[in-house]
């Protein structure tokens, strides 16, 4: 069975994804801090309807036996029903299954916060592609050079973490509001 537990969701929120006809097949259901410890794969089968979402700011959907088909039709889905879930989505696999759920929720935390800043030193290193820097001086074109390439490195390492990400991307701010493009 295609089965789905929310984190830091209200119980109204809850319900709505339960009235959606074409979630029939889906079982919703809630966990909560006191459940942090328990193992994820155990999570499916609990049944609990009170309780608090405190140790962790985000909401989080938490799936298992959802393939990326499923996945494409609930977002689809629950778009349609202008129910759309922001917070972070994960999957149960062979390797989380064992972890305890706070485990789970820290390294999932981690991963959205390191994509977020990759992103945005993307958009970051992007915005300079038609940037004239003969028109600036040689220490200042010198040094954006060498801190939009560092972070490109950065994003293609396997030693990426989000002080790194920080720090590429305050560095190339430094040099863009140096030269005047950065407000």
């Amino acid at each position: 069975m295609k089965k789905i537990v929310l984190y830091n969701v209200e119980e109204e929120l809850l319900e709505k994804y339960r009235s959606i006809e074409e979630f029939k097949d889906i079982k919703f259901s809630r966990v909560f801090d006191e459940d942090l410890d328990k193992l994820v794969n155990d999570l499916f089968e609990l049944e609990k309807n009170i309780g608090n979402c405190e140790a962790f700011e985000k909401s989080y959907m938490i799936m298992s036996n959802i393939s990326s088909d499923d996945l494409n039709f609930i977002n689809k889905t629950l778009k349609e029903y202008n129910l759309v879930f922001n917070g972070i989505k994960v999957m149960k696999t062979q390797t989380n299954k064992e972890w305890a759920l706070k485990a789970l929720l820290e390294e999932v935390s981690e991963e959205h916060e390191i994509v977020t800043r990759v992103f945005e030193l993307r958009k970051l290193i992007k915005s300079t592609n038609d940037m004239d820097l003969s028109k600036y001086e040689e220490p200042l074109s010198f040094g954006l050079k060498q801190a939009l390439l560092n972070g490109y490195i950065l994003i293609n390492s396997k030693d990426i973490n989000v002080d790194k990400l920080d720090e590429a991307i305050e560095n190339i701010n430094h040099f863009l509001k140096a030269m005047g493009e950065l407000k």
